[in-house]
């Protein structure tokens, strides 16, 4: 049992490897105009994340602030209805 998992994990490692290899051979850019595409790519991607971010926590604060209101009529309400 081990030695399958041992064997796989061989054959993942040899395929990343190889393909590593190809994508350095193949690659339509030096490596620092790569580099710096990677990082632009990854500073736009993190702004995003952080203005994602901001949505969802304004959501979840409107919503929880919305529940809290609703919370405080809910006790007059049945104090009326018995």
């Amino acid at each position: 049992m081990i030695v399958k998992v041992f064997k796989k994990l061989g054959m993942f490692w040899t395929g990343a490897a190889v393909g590593a290899g190809m994508a350095l051979l193949y690659a339509p850019h030096d490596g620092k105009r790569t580099r710096r595409n990677l990082a632009r790519f990854g500073a736009r991607r993190w702004h995003q994340l952080q203005d994602f971010q901001g949505d969802v926590s304004s959501f979840v604060s409107n919503t929880a602030d919305g529940v809290w209101r609703t919370s405080k009529r809910l006790p007059r309400f049945w104090s009326r209805a018995s």
